[in-house]
This record gives structure tokens, C-alpha cells and sequence, in this order.
């Protein structure tokens, strides 16, 4: 709990004991969702409605991807297994889809004297449907644009540690879309000149560095610029980071990607190297319990059950995986018709 004015989305002066925490709120009003009329309860770690009716700040992400859940899944009577393995694969965002089209129908306004190159990328972001599949060019166009101009905003206003602090931060996600709408927002200003510049006189330059910076890091052709060759996934072991060789005989991949941060089957990401984006975060196991069969349920775990690089099990669910398939669980196993004898060994 936090005296009235305190807002905690900002850095507060510790100095000032009016700033303190004043108590904490009592276990019974933490966020839950019990029996509620739609009939659905879900999350995707947003912000849900408090039992009082109250919202609360907290660290929480983006509404995008859980209200895409909840729409989806109120607007359907016949929910079956084979539904939620298709809605856990969902790779769309709407809200971004909404981005590009407002961006793009700007540039295309604009009376910027774009290259040959800047129309073909141009015509590639008109094109996409919001869905961040691995051959998808229009979200590499969008995702490296929207990083740009997000970068060029605040750049004046931070120093570069400040701007790297805040490019990994969920409030940085919840307020790009809503500066992006309002293009005579203050941070589309550079302090250093004269005038006063709005998002337009940004996105134009913007939109030549993220054309520069995917044909860099790729290639000049924009029709060679998937998704899955801009955003990679990397399975990590702890024993690579011991170096190169270790690194080779541990890892697996890199591996084109699908997703993003706000999709339901989310590649999330944070750093971002010139026109690439390496997966930070993602789903640990994708499980699906039919309660009505409970026999009839599926799960998947990257890349394999065991951390042990000798055992058969250390990647064998990564293809998998990766082409978002399932594995049958066992919720109930009779060991007596499997194995006559059970050895426990060290």
C-alpha cells in the first residue's frame, strides 16, 4: 500500500518518507478470477480485477496477449483438445497489426523521397496480416521499425544505460502503442533543434535505419527477410557458458522462431543487436488436461526431460517442439504391465 500521489511506475526519491510503502494489502484481496459469468478464467500474468473491484499496480504485462485468450475462447461453444493446441500456437497480435496499419499508412503519406529498397520493405509491412510466423517479412519490417522509433524517442531523454534499463521494462511495452498513436506526443520532439518535430519527421527517418539495419544484418533483398531468420531460439546450457567448444557440444540451435512478446504462443525477447532478435523467454511446457478425459492429455517440454547431455532424453522433444507438436501424457500408468522389475541406482 502507497500514500495517495505515489506513483510506482517512476523512480522514487528514497529520501522522502512519504514515498515508503504504508502497509501491504491483506492475502485475501490478491487478483484471482473464481467461477466468473463467461465462464473462462485465464491470465498470461496480466493485470486481472481485484475481488473489491479495484485495480492495484503491480508488475504486470501487457493486457494483449490475455485478451486475445478471452476473446477467443468466449467467442467459441466447442472447446476441445485439438482447439487449445491450435490456440497455444497462436502467433497473431492484434494490437501490433493495428500499429503497423497506422505506421504505414503514414509513410505511405509522407512526401519523403523513400529508395526503391524503402518501397519494397513498405510494401512488405502493408502486406502483413499481424502474424508473426517464421516466413513472415512484414513483422520483421514492423518489430525493427517499432524498436527504431522507440529508440529515437527517448534517446534525448536518456542517457544510454537509462534507455537500455527501460527498453526491457513491461510499462515500455504497455506505452509504445499509445505514444505511436498520438503523433504530436512530446518525446517525438528533439530538444537539440529549433523546431518542433512530431512521430511523422521520426518515422521517416526511422523507417530508412530499420530498412538499413535488416539489410546489414541479412540482405538487401526484402523478400529474403523472414521472420524466422530475424527472430532465433536458442536452447542454452549452463556449461556453455565455459566457452566456444562447450558452447557447441551444449547448445542447440540457434532455430528460426515464431512469436513474439505480445503473442499467445509467446518468443519473447529483450535485447535487440541490429536487426536481430534473440528469444529470451517462452513457454517452459505446453500442456493441455481434457478434465472431461483426463486420459486425453498432451504436453510438450523443450528440448527433453533430461539436463544430462549423454542421456537419449536431453533433445529428443526439440524438433518437437519447435513444429508445435504434442506428446500423450500419462495420467494414470501401470508399471506391473510395463516392467517386471524396478533397479534405483545412484
Amino acid at each position: 500500500q502507497w500514500n495517495p500521489g505515489v506513483n510506482t511506475k517512476f523512480i522514487l526519491d528514497g529520501s522522502k518518507s512519504y514515498n515508503d510503502p504504508i502497509g501491504v494489502h491483506p492475502f485475501l484481496l490478491n487478483p484471482n478470477q473464481v467461477n466468473p459469468p463467461s465462464g473462462v478464467v485465464y491470465s498470461a500474468n496480466s493485470q486481472s480485477m481485484m475481488p473489491t473491484g479495484e485495480l492495484y499496480p503491480g508488475y504486470y504485462v501487457p493486457e494483449n496477449r490475455a485478451d486475445m485468450i478471452k476473446e477467443i475462447l468466449e467467442g467459441e461453444d466447442n472447446i476441445d483438445v485439438e482447439f487449445m493446441k491450435a490456440l497455444l500456437m497462436n502467433t497473431k497480435s492484434e494490437t501490433d497489426l493495428e500499429l503497423a496499419q497506422t505506421l504505414e499508412a503514414m509513410l505511405r503519406q509522407s512526401d519523403f523521397a523513400f529508395s526503391t529498397l524503402d518501397q519494397q520493405a513498405l510494401r512488405q509491412l502493408r502486406n502483413w496480416d499481424g502474424d508473426y510466423n517464421v516466413e513472415s517479412i512484414g513483422a520483421s519490417v514492423f518489430h525493427v521499425l517499432k524498436h527504431v522509433l522507440t529508440e529515437k524517442a527517448f534517446e534525448g531523454e536518456m542517457n544510454p544505460t537509462q534507455l537500455d534499463q527501460f527498453m526491457r521494462l513491461h510499462w515500455m511495452r504497455r506505452s509504445i502503442p499509445e505514444i505511436i498513436k498520438n503523433p504530436n506526443h512530446y518525446v517525438w520532439d528533439n530538444t537539440e533543434t529549433p523546431e518542433v518535430e512530431t512521430l511523422n519527421e521520426c518515422l521517416e527517418e526511422a523507417f530508412v535505419m530499420t530498412v538499413e539495419a535488416l539489410s546489414e544484418a541479412h540482405t538487401p533483398n526484402p523478400d529474403k527477410w523472414q521472420w524466422g531468420m530475424v527472430h532465433t531460439l536458442e536452447f542454452n546450457h549452463p556449461m556453455a557458458a565455459g566457452g566456444a567448444l562447450l558452447k557447441k557440444i551444449y547448445n542447440r540451435g540457434p532455430y528460426p522462431a515464431a512469436g513474439a512478446n505480445e503473442t499467445i504462443m509467446q518468443g519473447g525477447f529483450i535485447s535487440y543487436e541490429k536487426g536481430k532478435y534473440d528469444t529470451h523467454f517462452g513457454p517452459q511446457m505446453r500442456i493441455i488436461i481434457d478434465f472431461n478425459d483426463p486420459e486425453n492429455s498432451w504436453s510438450i517440454t523443450p528440448s527433453g526431460q533430461s539436463a544430462r547431455r549423454q542421456s537419449d532424453h536431453y533433445d529428443d522433444q526439440l524438433e518437437m517442439y519447435l513444429n508445435g507438436e504434442w506428446r500423450s501424457q500419462y495420467m494414470t500408468f501401470d508399471f506391473t504391465s510395463h516392467y517386471s522389475k524396478t533397479t534405483l541406482s545412484p
